[in-house]
């Protein structure tokens, strides 16, 4: 990137880099600062929406990003089961009748992709890094960030330690729920307290079934084994969902204690590697304002809940991508005029 940047976008998840891809396109100068030194490596937000599709279509990414999936079964199927290898106890299919396609074709050009998070995050960082316009740094984690009438200013250490300072016009936090943007801004949040924690764990099976979700309790167990959900990843690999009982730290739950759950789960001993792990709460808040002058929120910095479906990152995109537009109407084309309460700081 040449010159400095006209946008700073803290967070290279999918909402960070979707944001730097839609920005970079328009012509605006942006970094994208990172505090991880790599993208991730969990299958979580799962499920990329159609209208998050057809964004992805119109930066030439649809095509690519369906290409994730190869070898998964292309129409979603959720079951309830006793087990995996147990009693179906009821059954949800999308796009089970031509009559179901008709109706979805009808809806939009694009239909539902399971790619992952870990899947998507690479997919689109190349194609943003690919934009001259466009410089991503992992490895950034900010420090400090403020707020002028004209410009914001950011702090932030790299890998070494050493201290950088750059400024821009805007900047964007799309740093997840735990935002240190909303903090930096002194804005509050609101909602639900937790309802529980659960554990995942990324697991690859030497066994297939053809569904994409099977959702299985303890039914008719005279003991309580485990109870949870199976999700599939990829043709070979599944991550599993379930309860860590209240009062439990979860660090306790080792990858040994992920194998034996998932084991129960399946209702048989067949073999089970342990890819990742990684516990989290069900949540709900929403941020008191995603506005500070110069300084948005979007994606979990700005609205968070629990992560089933995908929602998060979805409404995350989209988020972005609506932003997008209006900084580069601010920046290119001075839309808005000086007093107007459009984007301007």
């Amino acid at each position: 990137m040449s010159g400095e940047p006209e946008v700073l976008i803290i967070g290279a998840g999918p909402v960070g880099l979707s944001g730097a891809l839609a920005l970079g396109r328009a012509g605006i100068r942006c970094l994208l600062l990172e505090r991880r030194q790599e993208y991730s490596r969990y299958p979580k937000a799962g499920g990329v929406h159609p209208w998050t599709m057809e964004i992805f279509r119109e930066w030439g990414l649809a095509a690519p990003v369906r290409a994730l999936t190869a070898g998964m079964p292309a129409r979603p199927v959720i079951q309830w089961r006793t087990r995996l290898n147990g009693a179906t106890l009821g059954e949800i299919s999308v796009g089970e009748t031509e009559a179901d396609d008709r109706l979805l074709d009808s809806l939009s050009p694009e239909r539902l992709s399971n790619a992952n998070q870990y899947m998507l995050e690479p997919l689109l960082a190349t194609a943003a890094g690919e934009l001259e316009n466009v410089t991503i740094n992992l490895g950034s984690a900010v420090v400090d960030l403020s707020v002028g009438d004209d410009s914001v200013t950011v702090d932030f250490v790299d890998t070494a330690g050493a201290r950088h300072t750059v400024t821009a016009q805007y900047v964007v936090g799309a740093d997840g729920a735990r935002s240190i943007v909303r903090r930096a801004l002194d804005i509050g949040e609101h909602g639900q307290e937790s309802s529980g924690r659960l554990s995942t764990s990324s697991s690859k099976l030497i066994w297939i079934r053809t569904s994409v979700i099977a959702i299985f309790q303890s039914y008719g167990l005279s003991i309580k084994d485990t109870q949870g959900a199976f999700i599939r990843s990829s043709p070979t690999s599944w991550r599993y969902n379930f309860d860590i009982p209240p009062g439990i730290d979860p660090s306790i739950v080792t990858p040994e204690r992920c194998e034996w759950e998932v084991r129960q789960g399946i209702g048989e001993d067949i073999p089970v590697t342990i890819n990742t792990t990684w516990s989290w709460k069900h949540e709900l808040a929403v941020a008191d304002t995603w506005r500070r002058g110069r300084a948005f929120l979007v994606g979990d910095a700005a609205h968070h809940f629990p992560p089933h479906g995908g929602f998060g990152m979805n409404s995350g995109v989209q988020d972005v991508q609506n932003l997008a537009w209006k900084l580069t109407a601010m920046l290119r084309w001075s839309a808005g005029g000086p007093t107007a309460g459009f984007v301007r700081g």
